[in-house]
């Protein structure tokens, strides 16, 4: 009697909780529901404030007086200091890939190059230099990268044809400077490594963790694994 009493009891308090969890379960799901919404409008407020900062400031930068860009704001590139070769007329219709770079680096270091010590947004260019500005700096900025661009493959030229003691020079050089091309302080590291020259690893890591490369962490990780190794 006493244990059909006690089944009873037992029956009777798991239906009072699977109901209970029927209403509960109902409420929690409502909670994060409106919790997650809370969190989206939120974000999205956010995103909406920043998005008129951005506008009005644009908008304030567009109308910033335009400014001569400084003189001192130019890079010069001194090619003397650059292991440039004499290449025979017969040399020069072959294909050869380190004359073609070498010729690359020569004409375009002629060009006008803009180098900044550190990252500006367009909107902080044109308050700095006026709107009418803009164009002007972003060319003379590519020419920078693309002299540096010749920089490596010249490099890389030379080293196929194990002239690696030009290709140092020529990277070194790059790392001088400011290069923002990763590859310029890679190539410079496999050279120490081979040489062993922990020293100079080190120092070109600290240069490599000074510039304003993209992504440079991936460059770090390298020159490291190589100091370690050494």
């Amino acid at each position: 009697m006493y244990a059909l009493e006690a089944l009873a009891e037992e029956g009777f308090a798991n239906t009072l909780f699977d109901r209970l969890l029927v209403g509960i379960v109902p409420a929690i799901i409502l909670v994060a529901l409106f919790t997650i919404a809370l969190t989206v409008a939120s974000k999205r407020r956010k995103t909406r404030s920043n998005a008129h900062k951005m506008f009005d400031a644009d908008n304030r930068a567009n109308s910033a007086r335009t400014k001569k860009i400084s003189d001192e704001l130019f890079f010069i590139p001194d090619i003397n200091e650059l292991p440039m070769q004499e290449y025979s007329f017969a040399e020069t219709e072959i294909p050869n890939p380190a004359y073609l770079w070498q010729k690359k680096v020569a004409d375009t270091h002629q060009k006008k190059m803009l180098r900044f010590d550190q990252e500006y947004t367009n909107i902080e260019l044109k308050e700095m230099f006026g709107h009418a500005n803009l164009e002007i700096i972003a060319r003379y900025e590519e020419n920078f990268t693309n002299f540096n661009h010749a920089l490596v493959n010249w490099a890389k030229a030379l080293q196929a044809h194990d002239n690696h003691k030009d290709a140092q020079k020529i990277l070194e050089y790059a790392v001088s400077i400011g290069s923002e091309i990763s590859a310029a302080y890679t190539l410079l590291a496999d050279i120490y490594a081979a040489k062993n020259k922990p020293k100079a690893l080190q120092e070109l890591h600290e240069k490599a963790e000074q510039s304003t490369m993209p992504h440079k962490t991936p460059t770090l990780s390298h020159i490291q694994e190589l100091i370690v190794k050494n």
